[in-house]
């Protein structure tokens, strides 16, 4: 980079961007007119907390900067980057190596991605051949260089890490940061392995047809420049959450930015095609734990800034009350602009009925009562229906769900779940998948266990059987039947086994004092003899509420007998309105229930702290 004589203390290459300026903004005349938006964008390079002058800088690097360019007119947007497909080869694309800036110290990165003279990806390589260090140990130098030269990393999209068989992606924390923080936030950093747009969801075929051991998928996809997916990743990909008054910066994963932009091609694809609406479908599965709730938030940013699309509408539709407010919040705590809830049935109907535009967030039990609606002819509704397989299923959803497909016949429609569908299970791929060359489309995107569990976004699960054997004693429990229907008044036969249907529930089994007991003593012992000594802690789920209180109350007596404190466990269950003193003891409200929560994720060195 000396060629461009740049200052060291100067994470930008001021030449480059200036001729950047100049190309995409024809508004912008002069190289000192290109200065003044440039030197807009270093206040916030230059702010003094890092994490808000990443993410400042990144929305102006996004969204450009008002500056007046001629006295007396009004101030105009001057943007930094192109960011349209067909205006990207305006930009500047520039790769680095030894990159210097100069800060508390002098830090060199192994390599740099500039867009315009704007270092936007850093890159650090270790040999475990030749040094013995993997990509972990470059993941700490970027937080040395964090420390060490903070502006460096100000303008930053993500990182790269990567040693000779491994490739990661990821961020930094904008902290001082600690070696165990680091260690920790090594999870957040993940393996690239798709394709796209080339290719689609490779990664979920065979494993002997997915060579993702070598380095070359990553470089290519990842860092690719037709399409640029480092653009993609800033415009659409980058979110900072900020939750109990903590903010982190995050980034999509793979299967996450690949699923989002299968919904966007969809929808774009077929923009003023005639409309069909089972070619506007698809259903996006990817197991528990890989991030649902982000993808919707990304899939929102994305389908909202389409142009073709014309100022969309995006509706999140839910299926129970407490998930509306949840998702709602996970968009909040993203800082998603815009968001809104539909209050109820006429709430949504005035919305729909008014062409609402923006992101909003419904039920779908607020599709009910809507004789007096029209069908709304828009086809620039997407709806991002949350655990499709279910929401869409039991005699009052299907009617729900009928009434949404009737009053928006030519909307797009994509299922989203994280739940196994069984392959005799036709219903959710026929309500959320085309027909493509004949054949029923099962998924548009899919992400499996195995995928999880490889990639690290899933633990594996191991199982231990242990039957708890349970004796019943049949005679004496048809004679306390006979007792109870006597009492009832009860002759009729058909009316004494729909009783014994009603009451004689496993779930009584289940929960039986005497099974309790035989369990929690069972468990107990393996805690202590396995989990425990390993720093590990455990959860019992019970199959009801009832059934939870009892494993408390037969813990709490287990606990004492061997000298340990009841507050080694406890209760989290959903409160009743009319529950009984047994369950009422543990209503905890939401405030108890997140502390516990937190409480039980501490390790046991910050449980000692």
């Amino acid at each position: 980079m000396a060629a461009f004589d740049r200052p060291l203390e100067d994470p930008l290459v001021e030449k480059l961007l200036v001729e950047a300026i100049l190309r995409i903004n024809t508004h912008v005349e002069t190289p000192e007119k290109a200065k003044l938006a440039i030197k807009a964008l270093r206040t916030t390079i230059d702010a003094p907390d890092k994490l808000t002058a990443n993410r400042e800088t990144l929305d102006r690097l996004r969204d450009g900067v008002k500056v007046q360019l001629k006295a007396g007119e009004d101030a105009r947007t001057v943007f930094f980057i192109a960011f349209e497909p067909e205006r990207q080869h305006l930009n500047d694309y520039t790769a680095t190596n030894q990159y210097r800036v100069q800060g508390v110290k002098q830090c060199r990165d192994d390599t740099v991605l500039l867009v315009n003279g704007i270092p936007l990806v850093i890159a650090e390589y270790k040999s475990y051949l030749t040094s013995g260090k993997d990509w972990t140990e470059a993941v700490h130098q970027l937080h040395r260089y964090q420390r060490q030269a903070p502006l460096m990393l100000t303008p930053n999209v993500f990182c790269v890490a990567a040693d000779e068989d491994a490739f990661r992606f990821g961020t930094v924390l904008f902290h001082d940061a600690t070696k165990d923080d680091v260690e920790r936030h090594l999870d957040t950093w993940g393996p690239w392995l798709s394709r796209y747009p080339d290719v689609k969801g490779w990664w979920n075929e065979p494993e002997a047809d997915n060579p993702d051991d070598t380095l070359e998928i990553p470089v290519k996809g990842l860092l690719r420049l037709a399409p640029a997916h480092v653009l993609d990743f800033l415009q659409h990909f980058t979110v900072f959450e900020t939750k109990k008054g903590k903010t982190i910066k995050k980034v999509a994963r793979y299967q996450q930015f690949e699923a989002v932009n299968d919904i966007v091609d969809r929808a774009i694809g077929l923009i003023g095609k005639p409309v069909n609406a089972q070619d506007r479908t698809g259903l996006i599965w990817h197991t528990q734990g890989s991030g649902k709730s982000l993808t919707m938030v990304f899939a929102a940013y994305k389908l909202r800034r389409q142009a073709a699309l014309k100022n969309p509408t995006v509706l999140i539709v839910v299926d129970r009350r407490d998930l509306k407010t949840q998702i709602s919040d996970d968009f909040d705590a993203c800082d998603y602009p815009n968001v809104e809830k539909a209050l109820g049935v006429e709430d949504l109907k005035t919305k729909l009925r008014n062409l609402w535009r923006g992101t909003l967030v419904t039920t779908v039990q607020s599709f009910q009562k809507m004789g007096d609606l029209k069908p709304l002819d828009e086809d620039n509704i997407v709806m991002l229906v949350d655990e499709a397989h279910r929401s869409q299923k039991g005699a009052s959803a299907e009617s729900y769900a009928m009434t949404m497909r009737v009053k928006l016949p030519n909307a797009f429609r994509f299922g989203l779940t994280g739940t196994p569908i069984d392959r005799a299970m036709v219903n959710t791929h026929r309500d959320f998948g085309p027909i493509v060359n004949g054949q029923q489309e099962r998924y548009l995107s899919y992400y499996g266990i195995k995928r999880a569990i490889k990639d690290g976004a899933t633990l594996e699960v191991h199982y231990q059987r242990d039957p708890v054997p349970f004796l019943v004693d049949e005679k004496t429990l048809n004679v306390e039947f006979e007792k109870m229907c006597e009492e009832m008044e009860v002759e009729d036969e058909e009316a004494k086994d729909l009783i014994q249907r009603q009451r004689s529930q496993w779930k009584e089994l289940a929960r039986h004092p005497d099974r309790v007991e035989l369990v929690v003593g069972k468990m107990l012992e393996h805690f202590l003899a396995y989990p425990d000594p390993d720093g590990f802690k455990a959860q019992l789920v019970g199959v009801d509420r009832t059934a939870c209180a009892r494993f408390k109350d037969a813990l709490d007596i287990k606990l004492k007998e061997r000298g340990l404190p009841p507050d080694w466990c406890d209760v989290i269950i959903s409160e009743g309105q009319n529950d009984d003193p047994d369950l009422a003891r543990f209503h905890y409200g939401k405030q108890k229930q997140d502390e516990l929560i937190d409480y039980f994720k501490l390790t046991p060195k910050q449980w000692e702290d």
